[in-house]
């Protein structure tokens, strides 16, 4: 039986997922500014039964089915301790409001979720593009091509979103840069090249672009 303050789990997380879309994002705890924490709109979208929430069932059911594929790698060692977390909190029945570290952890399941597939999705166009990509140039060459953005991952630690494509030539290229570019479109992309990385691609540095 579920008592006050509790909430399925996929409710919980489809309460999440309204929360990302209305900032637009994740806005966590040690974020400052205009916008409302995530975990307080998740909180109030449960608390205030949104009519809205029904919308996000169905995305919230495949985000826990992908968190809990993830137990393999928690029981092999292999998992971060972040990832962890959410394990821990996903694969409850409930969601009691109580408990503020769960509460918090979910609100940042779609978040961490978007990231992720971000990542698998990379590595699996990485295969099947690493057979025709060839390193080229040298550092500090000038480069010049149109790139299709193929994944991206946002690094807290620099401030900025890494993105991964693909040029004209069929060469796979790795940049970091300060605006969020979308996934699957071309962008005329000005650089420098930095070095020669892993899986025969290529990363620049100086990137100039028209978001």
């Amino acid at each position: 039986m579920i008592e006050a303050n509790e909430y399925t789990m996929q409710y919980a997380v489809a309460a999440s997922i309204l929360a990302q879309e209305i900032n637009e994002g994740y806005v966590g705890s040690k974020d400052y500014g205009a916008k409302p924490k995530n975990k307080s709109l998740m909180i109030a979208a449960l608390t205030e039964n949104d009519p809205r929430l029904e919308q996000h069932l169905e995305a919230a059911d495949r985000i826990i089915h992908y968190c809990q594929g993830k137990m393999l790698e928690m029981l092999t060692g292999t998992l971060s301790n972040y990832w962890v977390g959410i394990l821990h909190a996903i694969n409850k029945p409930v969601l009691n409001l109580n408990s503020h570290q769960d509460t918090g952890i979910l609100a940042s399941v779609p978040n961490a979720y978007e990231r992720s597939t971000n990542r698998d999705r990379s590595h699996e166009l990485r295969e099947q593009l690493g057979h025709h990509s060839r390193h080229f140039g040298n550092p500090g060459d000038r480069y010049e091509s149109n790139v299709r953005v193929i994944s991206k991952v946002f690094s807290i630690k620099y401030g900025k979103t890494w993105h991964t494509g693909v040029d004209e030539h069929g060469n796979l290229v790795n940049f970091p840069y300060a605006h969020d570019l979308k996934i699957d479109q071309v962008y005329p992309v000005r650089a420098k090249i930095r070095k020669h990385g892993d899986d025969a691609t290529t990363l620049l540095n100086y990137v100039s672009t028209t978001p």
